[in-house]
């Protein structure tokens, strides 16, 4: 189970990754929503009344939502062609940049520098339908008899009065169908009223025709024929008065249209865009950043080994950690801006850290038979070799220890040599050929403490070279008659293998700072170097680079995104600020 100090471990290990993507998320998201064109979205609500369903519900107890195919008919359209291209004429969408597509995006401006401008054509009604339909959305409100329809556009007032403008052409085109439908139905029963008043007044006609000529003599059977004439004549009454009376409620029907709907509330404006969401989109920007980086921590520490997090994981490799060296005190100084010199201000806890040290290291030569030339090394570069190496040997003078300090990587810049602004022109590789003696070479920083570089600055002369070499073994007997104590600040492994100056060195002294290597590439170091007779005396943690350069990275890019999210806050409100109240619409 993974323990909470681990994952805080990991966390600050892994802060300048996390971080950077979760700024860089915030960043893509903050240019995006100063970018994009806000889209605002109006609603208006149509509710469809059917009689039809309401008596079977009344009746029979039926669920309104049994009658789907009739308000999804209603649906349909609304989003029909001919809704819409009545609304494009009514409203003259022709001549609108926004439907029309005379604004040119910027795909289309980059393309036309290389193939010049294209000729431009008049759209047509039908050639906005498509855009049209886009920004159009008709739905049903759940299972109600009520349908929501909501218009899009980069105007508020033009989304508004789009939708209620599509809500207006459905009704009047309902209104239209049942004016139709009259007018029809009406035509249709005015020629079937004339039939039958001809059938009705011929029917009479032939009733008194038949009392006229008929006989007493045969009245009986007259009387037979004549009621058959009088029902005859009855029935294509009634159905004349009943055709009379449907022509008449149709002519009333035509003349008053009454529609199946009716507007339930109509569009008003929108109060803010409904795209781009805002918040939203910062929100899942700023998730998917810490997840990232999260994720991206974890692949590189993975392809890398174990992540080395704090020092109590050496232990696994029987390294034994001696001390922390932690973030510099205010006021410590920078020889050349580069080399922290924690005894500038000795009462710091900073100079602290490197006594303690100091003392861990004695008692760790007491058990290790009073080793004199320690190395100090580490398993990836910058890792604070050069400032352990230097105030530990300040540390070692100013305790009365005649210590000798040697530069192996003088050329490289922030080195002992360079920081501390000091050279004689010569350096140990000359004295391996006896053309100097190692004195006329020591430079003097404090009491007690001499800086030998072994090349002076400019040299060809690397540190494999300088410890390859069979002299350099007698040179090292001399230094350790003259000096309680040999220093030696190594190269990085990217330009010297640890091994190499073995044979010189009495012990190593590791430095390992979190988040630069990891676990495994330390221990393989301790390893190899213990399988030789210099041994690993301990491990010194680098806390203060780390907690530093993320504090600094912070600062910068926490600074940046402020500013960043200022402006761009301020251009959001500026283009969607509320505009003055205006009094809703009604239909």
């Amino acid at each position: 189970m993974v323990a909470i100090r681990d994952l805080a471990a990991f966390l600050r290990q892994n802060a300048k990754i996390i971080l950077l993507c979760f700024v860089g998320m915030l960043t893509i998201a903050f240019l995006y929503l100063a970018s994009a064109k806000p889209q605002f979205t109006s609603i208006a609500t149509v509710f469809i009344e059917s009689p039809k369903v309401q008596s079977l519900r009344d009746d029979v107890g039926v669920s309104p939502t049994r009658d789907n195919p009739t308000l999804e008919s209603h649906a349909e359209i609304l989003r029909s062609d001919k809704i819409a291209l009545a609304v494009i004429e009514r409203q003259k969408l022709l001549n609108d940049p926004e439907f029309s597509g005379t604004s040119k995006g910027w795909r289309t401006k980059m393309a036309e520098l290389f193939t010049g401008p294209s000729p431009v054509k008049a759209p047509t009604a039908i050639d906005l339908l498509g855009v049209f339909r886009n920004r159009l959305n008709v739905k049903r409100i759940g299972q109600s008899f009520v349908i929501e329809v909501s218009f899009k556009s980069r105007d508020r007032s033009k989304a508004t009065r789009l939708a209620n403008a599509v809500v207006t052409a459905y009704m009047a085109d309902q209104i239209n169908a049942k004016t139709e439908a009259a007018k029809v139905g009406a035509e249709w029963l005015e020629g079937r009223v004339a039939d039958l008043r001809k059938q009705a007044t011929g029917a009479a006609r032939a009733v008194q025709d038949f009392r006229a000529r008929t006989d007493i003599v045969d009245q009986r059977r007259a009387q037979l024929d004549l009621s058959e004439l009088e029902s005859v004549a009855e029935m294509y009454k009634l159905v004349y008065a009943g055709y009379l009376q449907k022509l008449t409620e149709t002519i009333q029907q035509q003349s008053v249209p009454l529609a199946e709907s009716r507007i339930l509330n109509a569009a008003v404006l929108p109060n803010e865009p409904s795209h781009p969401k805002s918040r939203l989109i910062i929100a899942l920007a700023g998730l998917v950043g810490l997840l990232g980086g999260i994720g991206a921590s974890i692949v590189r520490q993975s392809a890398g080994g174990r992540p080395f997090v704090s020092g109590n994981q050496l232990r696994d490799f029987g390294i034994e950690l001696l001390g922390k060296i932690p973030s510099r005190s205010k006021g410590v100084i920078k020889l050349n801006g580069t080399l922290l010199d924690a005894f500038s201000v000795p009462d710091s806890g900073f100079a602290d850290s490197f006594r303690n040290i100091k003392i861990m290291l004695d008692l760790a030569r007491k058990r290790e038979d009073l080793p004199v030339v320690i190395g100090i090394a580490s398993a990836a570069p910058v890792e604070g070799r050069t400032t352990l190496a230097f105030n530990l040997s300040v540390a070692f003078a100013r305790s009365g220890r005649r210590t000798a300090l040697i530069d192996a990587d003088a050329n490289h810049t922030g080195s002992i040599t360079q920081s501390t602004a000091r050279t004689c022109g010569v350096g140990l590789s000359q004295a391996l050929s006896g053309t100097v003696e190692v004195h006329s070479i020591a430079i003097p920083f404090c009491d007690g403490c001499d800086i030998l570089p072994i090349a002076p600055v400019g040299s060809p002369i690397t540190a494999i070279d300088f410890f390859t070499d069979d002299r350099s073994l007698s040179l090292f007997r001399g230094l350790r008659n003259s000096y309680d104590l040999v220093i030696v600040d190594l190269p990085p492994p990217t330009r010297m293998d640890p091994r190499a100056p073995i044979a010189c060195l009495d012990g190593y002294l590791l430095v390992a700072q979190p988040g630069r290597t990891s676990l495994d590439r330390i221990g393989e170091l301790a390893q190899t170097l213990n399988q030789s007779h210099a041994g690993v005396l301990g491990a010194i943690v680098n806390l203060g680079g780390r907690r530093r350069r993320t504090r600094d990275f912070a600062h910068l890019i926490g600074s940046a995104a402020l500013v960043l999210f200022r402006r761009v806050k301020l251009q959001i409100l500026q283009r969607n600020r509320r505009p003055p109240a205006q009094p809703s619409q009604t239909v």
